[in-house]
C-alpha cells in the first residue's frame, strides 16, 4: 500500500515538473517576444538617435538631429524642452533659455519653470560676471 502511495505521489510530482517546465518555457516565450517588442517600439523612435548622442556625449549631432525632428514638429514642447537641454550640455545658456521658453509655452507645468527659471538666473549671474 505505501508503494502505491508513493508510487502516486511520484506521478503527481512528476505532473508537476512538466507543469513547471511548460510554464518556465511560456514565461521565457513571452519575455522574448516583449523584449522584441519594446526593442522593435525602440527602434521607431525618432528620438533614439538624439538620446544616443547624448549618452555619446556628442552634443553637436544630437543638436543637428533634434532641430530637424523640432522643424518637423514645431508644436512638440518636448522637441523644444530636449533642445534646450541640448544647448545646456553646449553650454548655450541664451539658446536654452528661448528653447525652455517655448516649450513652457507650448506646455507649461512646474519642472519646466524650474528649469526656465534656473538658465534665467544663470544667464543673470552670466551678465553680472560680464559688467564686473
Amino acid at each position: 500500500m505505501d508503494s502505491d502511495i508513493n508510487q502516486q505521489i511520484l506521478d503527481e510530482l512528476r505532473k508537476l515538473r512538466k507543469a513547471n517546465q511548460l510554464g518556465m518555457m511560456i514565461a521565457l516565450g513571452l519575455s522574448v517576444a516583449l523584449c522584441a517588442w519594446i526593442y522593435s517600439r525602440e527602434a521607431d523612435n525618432p528620438w533614439r538617435d538624439v538620446s544616443l548622442a547624448m549618452r555619446q556625449s556628442d552634443y553637436q549631432k544630437a543638436l543637428k538631429v533634434a532641430e530637424k525632428l523640432a522643424t518637423e514638429h514645431p508644436s512638440d514642447y518636448y522637441a523644444h524642452e530636449y533642445l534646450g537641454n541640448i544647448y545646456l550640455a553646449l553650454g548655450d545658456a541664451v539658446h536654452a533659455e528661448a528653447e525652455y521658453s517655448r516649450a513652457y509655452g507650448l506646455l507649461p507645468s512646474e519642472d519646466m519653470q524650474k528649469k526656465l527659471d534656473a538658465v534665467r538666473k544663470r544667464l543673470g549671474n552670466e551678465a553680472g560676471k560680464s559688467t564686473k
